[in-house]
C-alpha cells in the first residue's frame, strides 16, 4: 500500500491517520481501489495528493473524483460502491466490521462488535460517555 493513501484517506474521512490505520483495513480498501479504478487513477490521485495537499483539486478533477468519492463512501460503509460497469460489493468481512459509520454513529455494527450483554439496561448518553 502507498503511504501517501492513508494521509489521502484522513483528507477525504475526517478521520485520524491513526484511526484509520486502527481499523486495519486499509491495505483491502487501497487494493480494492487498484483494481476498480486501476493503478492510474489511483497512483493519479495519490501524485496529486502528494504534489498539491489539495483534496478539492482531485474531487473536482474529472477522472479523479468519481472513484475518489466512491472511495471516501468504502470508508464509511466497508462497500465498494456501484458505478456504471460495476454493482455494490462489499469489500470484506472486516471492511464492514471496522467502517467508519459506526464509530461516527457511536454504533456497532449488526452481527458484530455487540456492545455486551445487559448494555440496554444502561441509559443511551452513560454508554457515550464511557465510550472511548
Amino acid at each position: 500500500m502507498e503511504p501517501a493513501f492513508i494521509s489521502l484517506s484522513a483528507a477525504l474521512t475526517g478521520f485520524s491517520e491513526t484511526e484509520l490505520q486502527g481499523t486495519g483495513i486499509a491495505e483491502d480498501l487501497w487494493n480494492e481501489l487498484v483494481a476498480k479504478a486501476g493503478w492510474d487513477i489511483a497512483g493519479g490521485m495519490l501524485e496529486v495528493w502528494t504534489e498539491t495537499g489539495d483534496i478539492e483539486a482531485i474531487l473536482s478533477d474529472d477522472t479523479l473524483g468519481p472513484p475518489c468519492r466512491i472511495l471516501l463512501a468504502a470508508w464509511y460503509t466497508g462497500q465498494w460502491g456501484a458505478t456504471l460497469f460495476d454493482a455494490q460489493t462489499t469489500i470484506s468481512n472486516q471492511a464492514y466490521i471496522q467502517a467508519l459509520v459506526w464509530k461516527a454513529a457511536k454504533a456497532h455494527p449488526m452481527g458484530a462488535k455487540q456492545p455486551g450483554f445487559g448494555t440496554w439496561a444502561y441509559p443511551t448518553d452513560y454508554l457515550r460517555k464511557t465510550d472511548k
